[in-house]
């Protein structure tokens, strides 16, 4: 939630400016809310991480009910950010670093491999993911894990994005053109060649780009 059809309780029922969605995204906020209140109570706050995120974007198509991507091009369905940027939120206290943010990169293909590691629990080598535990423990000095992120047919590498669209490939700085507007390709072919070859290398660990460090001890 929020996903069409859309479904609010009768207490948060036509409370909020937004309309139903508005009402579903309060009433999502509060059940959090409430999710925290019984690990406070429990005792069991600082013993458990919490992840909240998303697997895509608004559903355009669906109008108000579908929500907004914001300065992001387009939404659900698509590999531009509308659709696959989403924010990560991981809550461990004493544990994770309070009131920090990064722009890693990161998929939720990551979370199977990194609550393993955390767990003490072995999994396979060639998943989908790698372990980002140690990111996020180390907090805004750690050393990402990964040097690029292969994924939904787009390499991620830094600031830089390349997809291939309908004309040709598409080069993307996103610190500077978050809404994808200007297509760079033309100008910096080095650059979409450097990321192509990043696409097709299948000699590293993990598919899906999840190709560790080269000074990663694993």
């Amino acid at each position: 939630m929020p996903h069409v059809p859309l479904a609010a309780s009768e207490a948060f029922r036509d409370k909020s400016s937004r309309g139903l969605y508005g009402d579903v995204v309060e009433e999502l906020d509060w059940s959090t809310g409430q999710i925290l209140d019984a690990l406070r109570r429990l005792g069991l706050d600082k013993n458990t991480l919490v992840v909240f995120t998303s697997d895509n974007g608004p559903w355009l198509a669906k109008g108000k009910a579908g929500g907004s991507a914001g300065p992001l091009r387009d939404g659900k369905f698509s590999n531009y950010e509308g659709g696959i940027r989403m924010p990560g939120i991981f809550r461990w206290p004493g544990h994770i670093q309070a009131g920090w943010s990064t722009d890693f990169p990161a998929s939720t293909m990551d979370l199977l491999p990194t609550l393993a590691a955390l767990a003490g629990v072995p999994v396979p080598q060639d998943l989908d993911g790698c372990d980002i535990s140690g990111y996020l423990l180390g907090g805004p000095r750690a050393k990402p894990p990964r040097e690029f992120l292969l994924v939904a047919g787009i390499v991620r590498q830094g600031p830089w994005k390349l997809r291939q669209g309908k004309e040709g490939p598409e080069l993307y700085n996103l610190d500077e053109d978050v809404g994808e507007k200007n297509n760079l390709a033309d100008k910096m072919p080095e650059k979409v060649r450097e990321l192509q070859a990043l696409a097709s290398d299948t000699g590293d660990k993990g598919a899906g780009g999840a190709r560790l460090r080269k000074d990663d001890p694993e």
